[in-house]
């Protein structure tokens, strides 16, 4: 079974882009690897900037010019046969899945998703 444990920051509150994700991938228990990408982006809003501190300025330097669209095959197949983990996994999703549409004009999911944050709310 495998498991991507991930974080994305992003350009705002609506699916707009992703410009950071980081993802731990586990297999059968088993430590597989730990990636991170910084992506270019064409807009930041004031609040996300603000949060994380990345501006469009700083992500085009960061990334080296990457977009979602130069790692989409490096993240395709394990995304969709994994169990997400995420802190406000709905959110995470939501972006990562924004961006696969827009680049490949379809949507996909993983086979399932833990969300620490509404586990732990209670």
């Amino acid at each position: 079974m495998r498991i991507l444990y991930i974080d994305t920051e992003t350009t705002g509150f609506t699916p707009g882009q992703i410009c950071e994700l980081s993802i731990i991938s586990e297999v059968d228990n088993q430590f597989e690897y730990a990636k991170n990408f910084f992506l270019t982006v064409s807009s930041m809003s004031d609040g996300a900037e603000r949060t994380h501190g990345f501006s469009v300025e700083k992500l085009k330097e960061l990334s080296n010019g990457l977009q979602f669209k130069d790692i989409i095959h490096e993240i395709y197949n394990d995304y969709t046969t994994s169990t997400i983990v995420a802190h406000n996994a709905q959110f995470d999703r939501r972006f990562i899945e924004t961006e696969f549409k827009r680049v490949l004009g379809y949507s996909v999911y993983p086979l399932s998703t833990f969300c620490t944050m509404n586990y732990y709310k209670d």
